[in-house]
């Protein structure tokens, strides 16, 4: 470990130019985390978790045969089709 003030600076200029690592038990200065001044309110905490969960409408589609609306990609359960084909059997077939 360097005793002399010149050997210091020497040391902390070769540090900042990125020449030599900086030794872990010289000169390390401690971090510190940062803490809030208040606590967080039940409501703000709510609010805050409540922004990214919100629901989203379904999005519905008519059907190309009876025109009854129904989620995309499903049969549709007026009649029985799925991209004008029949799939599944209704009461009037």
């Amino acid at each position: 470990m360097p005793s002399s003030r010149a050997a210091v600076r020497a040391l902390d200029f070769l540090v900042q130019k990125h020449e030599i690592c900086a030794p872990f038990h010289f000169d390390v200065k401690e971090s510190t985390v940062g803490v809030p001044k208040k606590r967080t309110s039940s409501q703000k905490r709510d609010q805050r978790r409540a922004a990214n969960s919100r629901y989203e409408a379904a999005n519905v589609v008519s059907c190309q045969k009876c025109r009854e609306p129904i989620l995309p990609h499903t049969v549709c359960s007026n009649c029985g089709t799925y991209k004008k084909r029949a799939i599944l059997a209704t009461a009037e077939e």
